[in-house]
């Protein structure tokens, strides 16, 4: 089988701390193609330390680096902004609970995922356990 390409968007606590040693754990499975996040020298940081690419501006790694997969750890506000150009390229992603901030905005990537066949996963929040 293949390995499937995977990005990571978002390098804080959440997708460094917690996404990325996980991603890196199935390195038989995935190829983490690429960090991106907003000029947050974490970033740059975080794609050093898994030896791959570092970008700052998601369209410029989509088009590049090509994924298969996209991983999503960012403020649930920005979700939308980040899902759907992923979306609109037919890439599957994951993102965290919530899916969106508001449901018109959920609604909208659904639909996308739907229009282009991408798989779209929501999966827990993992981070804040075990304070809950």
């Amino acid at each position: 089988m293949d390995k499937l390409r995977i990005a990571m968007i978002g390098a804080g606590r959440r997708g460094a701390g917690g996404w990325l040693p996980v991603i890196t754990t199935f390195e038989d499975q995935l190829e983490l193609v690429a960090v991106c996040n907003t000029g947050n020298p974490r970033g740059e940081e975080a794609a050093n330390k898994h030896h791959t690419r570092w970008y700052t501006h998601l369209e410029q790694m989509l088009d590049k680096e090509k994924p298969d997969i996209v991983a999503i750890a960012v403020n649930p506000g920005r979700t939308y902004e980040v899902a759907m150009p992923i979306l609109e390229r037919g890439i599957s992603l994951v993102t965290e609970t919530p899916i969106a901030a508001q449901l018109n905005q959920a609604d909208a990537m659904i639909a996308k995922a739907e229009e282009t066949g991408a798989k779209l996963e929501v999966a827990e929040n993992l981070y804040r356990v075990p304070q809950e």
